[in-house]
């Protein structure tokens, strides 16, 4: 079963719950911020100072760092780690694969203000399938003539 939910203050996330397993992924960066297969200890650490609030990064769980990693090599005054992990991501489509895969397909695009941020046209797929195994795949395309 996936579910559309929100924590305090609006903070929407997606659960997926399956015959496997059970994952939890925000759309405000696209943060997968549990994994836990059944009857087993959760997969991913997540720090009890994680505040889940808009613009917060979530602490702990698989943060998306895009489009760079750490500071940026020529701005030191733009987000750490990029600004996908605090952008809000759309929920595109959800997928019962079989009753242990289920599967989610988020985006996020370039706006007025990501271009304020990093001038480049761009369009980012994140797939997760969560199962037995967990899978998560993030798909850069560059939507513009400039190479990035």
């Amino acid at each position: 079963m996936i579910t559309v939910k929100e924590k305090a203050a609006g903070f929407a996330y997606i659960e997926i719950q399956n015959s496997s397993a059970c994952a939890k992924v925000a759309l405000q960066g696209g943060h997968l911020f549990q994994y836990q297969r059944k009857g087993k200890s959760p997969l991913l650490w997540l720090s009890e100072k994680s505040h889940f609030k808009t613009g917060k990064a979530i602490r702990g769980g698989i943060p998306l760092c895009w489009p760079w990693f750490g500071s940026d090599a020529t701005d030191d005054t733009l987000p750490q780690h990029g600004f996908a992990r605090t952008a809000l991501f759309e929920f595109v489509s959800d997928d019962e694969l079989d009753e242990n895969t289920s599967e989610i397909i988020l985006k996020l695009t370039s706006s007025e203000r990501t271009l304020a941020l990093w001038p480049y046209a761009f369009e980012l797929l994140l797939q997760i399938t969560v199962g037995r195994e967990l899978s998560i795949a993030l798909t850069s395309q560059n939507c513009g003539t400039e190479p990035f």
